[in-house]
């Protein structure tokens, strides 16, 4: 059974994701010449925490435990950036078309 303090935790970390679930990428665009030269990418940040029970498949993946206190033993809290990605892109006006390059890294 879930006490106070647990269900303020699980507030705490549900806002918390929300929060994080609802920012945009980051991107930056400078002008150089008639070129404009861009910058964008992201980071993913998986999230589990589990009141003394089996979370199955929500682990799976490339989670790593975080120590606990021994006042919690049950309770886990893991945590994983797996998935994130770097972008290069520019356009150029030429000859009344635009030339769009995108250069993309994945990992």
């Amino acid at each position: 059974m879930w006490n106070n303090k647990k269900k303020a935790s699980l507030g705490g970390l549900t806002a918390m994701a929300l929060a994080m679930g609802t920012t945009s990428a980051l991107a930056l665009e400078i002008q150089v010449g008639d070129t404009t030269v861009g910058l964008y990418g992201y980071a993913r940040l998986n999230m589990a925490y589990s009141f003394d029970q089996d979370a199955g498949s929500a682990n799976e993946g490339y989670f790593g435990d975080i120590e606990r206190s021994e006042d919690k033993v049950g309770d886990q809290f893991q945590a994983s950036a797996t998935q994130s990605r770097i972008g290069f892109r520019t356009s150029t006006p030429v000859e009344g078309s635009t030339l769009y390059t995108v250069i993309e890294g994945d990992f």
